[in-house]
């Protein structure tokens, strides 16, 4: 009946999933087991960790469900979410184009703005529903991933330099506008972990004075967001014919500017935890 429940509370704080049923679940010792997207939500009659065993989530596993009846855990065993991937940084902008020897009253092109990080990815959630025959040590991890780094700017282009052809003159052209450094991506948030436990006797049979559950230790620390990308650098002003860089003739020509730095990515959120009885 207390199954039954248990069955019952898991659909409620889960919805819109199902459970593979099956008799066992064993990883022995100093071995890994790989749970897929296929078999994420399971009941299983049995489940045993032995020693130093490992539980891997794939990458395509959103969420981990699994209610045992019969749970035999043993030392330094751990369940661990490969969700957690950190987002790709964002391409670097290209540079302006200069302008060429023989061109004049051409300003420099501007840097290409790079290019956002990518967001971190979420770390699974994980809810466990054990009936505890035996238990020494579980670490279940789920993080989320770090945040890309944002690409910086493209450089802006040269200037053309001062020129004069007959009664055309051309000043000095500035260079180019430096591109914007790209956005950090923001951090992934840590998955929710749940752990339900009931201990029980060599017959089944539910412990009348239940232990509180400290062999199982919770990482869930969220990703950082990325760093923006710096700003591209200012195009160089072409030449004077006076040599003056900045200046012919007493008419100041205007400087190209720095791009702007991106904006750091956010920090991803601790999600929900809990470790409780189930009754």
């Amino acid at each position: 009946m207390l199954l039954r429940c248990i069955i019952l509370i898991f659909f409620l704080i889960v919805p819109e999933t199902y459970l593979l049923a099956q008799k066992s679940l064993i990883v022995k010792t100093n071995r890994t087991r790989t749970i897929s997207a296929t078999t994420q939500s399971l009941l299983v009659d049995t489940l045993i960790m032995e020693d130093n065993s490992t539980l891997i989530l794939g990458p395509d596993v959103d969420f981990f469900n699994l209610i045992a009846k019969y749970a035999r855990i043993g030392r330094n065993t751990k369940i661990i979410s490969q969700k957690t991937l950190d987002g790709n940084p964002g391409s670097t902008g290209k540079n302006g184009v200069s302008a060429q020897r023989n061109e004049s009253c051409k300003e420099g092109g501007a840097g290409e703005n790079g290019g956002n990080g990518i967001d971190g990815v979420d770390g699974a959630d994980i809810y466990l529903f054990l009936r505890i025959k035996s238990i020494e040590s579980l670490t279940i991890v789920s993080t989320g991933g770090n945040g890309g780094n944002g690409g910086n700017g493209g450089n802006g282009g040269v200037g053309s330099n001062a020129s004069a052809s007959g009664i055309n003159i051309c000043l000095e052209k500035p260079g180019g506008l430096g591109g914007m450094g790209g956005n950090g991506g923001n951090g992934g948030n840590g998955g929710n972990i749940i752990v339900n436990y009931t201990f029980i006797d060599d017959n089944g049979d539910f412990l009348q004075s239940q232990p509180q559950l400290n062999q199982v230790s919770i990482v869930n620390m969220a990703g950082n967001g990325g760093l923006g990308g710096e700003g591209g650098t200012q195009g160089a002003t072409g030449n004077s014919m006076l040599g003056d860089k900045n200046k012919s003739k007493g008419i100041s020509i205007i400087k190209a500017n720095r791009g702007t730095t991106g904006r750091n990515g956010k920090n991803g959120f601790y999600l929900k935890t809990n470790i409780k009885q189930n009754f």
